[in-house]
Formats: structure tokens, sequence, C-alpha cells
């Protein structure tokens, strides 16, 4: 929906193929990066109606549940695939479901063509070729190169501590393993001293709107990435 901003006709048109489908007890479904209440250059009688229905906040699968995508697909294709591979490939894929899919169609593909098996070694193998990592870096990495960039301890980002200095650089560093690591938002909020996934949420929000807003920010966040 985020599209329609700023788009005066296009607006209109929706407005009333939307009105339209409402009134014919059809489902609608809107997507946007954004809350309805965020969105931009956006009138008011839509924004209205975006909230008339449940506004789910959608992010990235956690491990069970990227676990439980990987064997459905392998039961779909009639494929057996050992726990350890199911595991390998749910924990180097972090990202969305469309990706997890795509990568267990390439290598049931790949094996098929090879007459191989997909076992542990087969799927390192390959996952190395197609993975999406920004950098080998873990999230204890991250953590460490943005307490020594802010003067922090160990820990400190961790900690439950709310000084606003300790908590920019904590958010940052949300920013950058969600960035870097592609990590579900309660993955990260375990990280982050056992912190809620809405707090993380907030968190990497105002780093985002730093980022457009305050060139410190940016420097900030471009130095670190040099360093990741």
């Amino acid at each position: 929906s985020q599209f329609l901003a700023n788009k005066t006709q296009t607006q209109e048109e929706f407005f009333h193929a939307f009105n339209a489908l409402h009134q014919a007890e059809k489902q609608i479904v809107v997507t946007s990066d954004k809350y309805p209440q965020q969105l931009e250059r956006m009138e008011e009688r839509l924004v209205s109606r975006f909230q008339m229905g449940l506004v789910a906040d959608m992010q990235a699968p956690e491990l069970e549940t990227r676990v439980a995508i990987i064997r459905k697909k392998a039961l779909a294709e009639g494929i057996e695939i050992a726990d350890e591979v199911v595991l390998l490939v749910a924990t180097t894929i972090r990202s969305n479901v469309r990706e997890l899919e795509g990568t267990m169609i390439r290598l049931v593909a790949k094996a098929s063509l090879l007459g191989k098996v997909i076992d542990l070694e087969f799927a390192r193998a390959e996952l190395s070729l197609t993975t999406t990592r920004v950098s080998d870096m873990g999230p204890d990495d991250i953590l460490r190169v943005v307490s020594h960039h802010f003067k922090l301890r160990s820990g400190d980002l961790q900690s439950k501590d709310r000084h606003k200095s300790l908590a920019y650089a904590r958010h940052v560093a949300m920013y950058l393993c969600l960035e870097h690591l592609q990590l579900s938002l309660p993955e990260l909020g375990r990280i982050f001293g056992g912190r809620d996934h809405t707090t993380v949420m907030s968190g990497i929000r105002k780093v985002k709107a730093l980022i457009e807003s305050d060139p410190e920010t940016r420097a900030h966040i471009d130095a670190l990435k040099k360093k990741i």
C-alpha cells in the first residue's frame, strides 16, 4: 500500500474498488512496509479502511517455523531429508519463506541431476554457494564491534540499562544484526537480553528514521558496516 502514496488518481480508483469488494463481502489483503497510520500522503479515508480489519506485523520466520516449512516442502516433494540437513538449511537461510523453498528446490534439483543423496556434506557444499549472508560474522561479533565503536563494556548492549547513550548503541546493534544476519525479531530479542520483539522493532525503526535525518547516525552506520 505504500506505493499508493502521493498517487491521487490511483488512490481514488483503489478506494472505489475497495468499497465494491467490501460490499460484496470479499476478503481483502493489503500489504505494506509500514503501519496504516504511518503511511504518508495517503488519504485519511483509505487509512481508516486499512485499519478496519486485522493489522498484523509479519516478520521473518523463527527457527522452529523454518524447520517446519522445510519438512513440509520435503514431504510435498516425496523426499526424505535427515534432521541434521533440515537444521542446517533452517539455520543458514533466515530471510523468508520464498528463499527457504527456493533453496530446497535447488538442493533437490541438483541432487537429482547428479544422482546424489541430500546428505550433510552435499547440503553444506551447496549452501556455501547459495547463501545470501552478507558476512560470516555472527551476532556476538556484531555486538563486539558495536561495543568497541561506542567505547562500551562487554555485555552492556545486552544489559537492562536504559541510559540514552547506551540505548542508542543498542538500537544500532539491533539494526545491524537485522540487516546483516536477517534474524527474526524474537531471535534478536533473545540476543539483546531477553527483550520483547516489539521493543526490538521500535529500536530498529528509530535507527532507520535517524539514518534518513541524522548525518551523525549515518556516519556511525557507515563506519560500523566497514568493520563487519
